[in-house]
């Protein structure tokens, strides 16, 4: 368990990493955010890599979170795509834009966590979410949910390539809410398409 100032770094990391991306943010920025010394600092991380892995985890573990809430507290699978939709959106205005492009090009390390979450946590909701979307009646039968998860994921994937998708022209919220719709209406039969309508009037 994360001591109290412990805490309180990791949260002002999130929130430099998120505004400003990892390049731009020094430990000294950290330091005299939270109003301590740099030797403080130091006491409760080794350096930047470990103070980023640890923002990093504490990010996904609120991610983690807000999706199992969703998933309890929802009416439907079509409500339940929906809100965590509108969460990451709410995310990817948020951070600076360069933020995905550093992680994966100066911490390869810490990318790979990012992977292993899509590729796991994020791989079983959307799995569970097809088979709750046709056990509702509100997603196409003639669909094979592992298949759907698998696509989920590695458009996921393709979203954040810089190449195909240049930062400048194309701002990941916006990216990602054109990708969550063409998803969801793929998947979705008459009756779905009425409710997906309905939470989006």
């Amino acid at each position: 368990m994360a001591t109290s100032l412990e805490q309180k770094i990791i949260a002002k990391a999130v929130d430099f990493f998120m505004k400003y991306g990892v390049k731009s943010v020094s430990m000294d920025d950290i330091s005299s955010a939270l109003g301590i010394s740099k030797k403080t600092l130091y006491n409760s991380v080794d350096s930047k890599q470990e103070l980023l892995r640890a923002a990093l985890m504490h990010h996904l573990d609120e991610q983690k979170s807000f999706i199992n809430r969703a998933r309890a507290e929802t009416n439907d699978a079509v409500e339940e795509m929906v809100t965590n939709s509108k969460f990451i959106i709410s995310i990817l205005r948020k951070h600076k834009p360069s933020l995905i492009y550093e992680v994966q090009k100066y911490y390869p390390d810490i990318w790979n966590l990012i992977q292993e979450f899509n590729n796991g946590f994020i791989h079983e909701f959307a799995f569970e979410n097809v088979l709750r979307g046709q056990n509702e009646g509100h997603y196409r039968l003639d669909m094979d949910a592992r298949i759907i998860a698998r696509l989920y994921v590695a458009r996921i994937s393709v979203l954040i390539d810089n190449e195909l998708f240049p930062i400048e022209e194309f701002p990941r919220a916006e990216l990602y809410e054109q990708f969550i719709t063409h998803h969801m209406l793929g998947m979705m039969n008459p009756t779905g398409i009425q409710r997906f309508k309905k939470i989006e009037d």
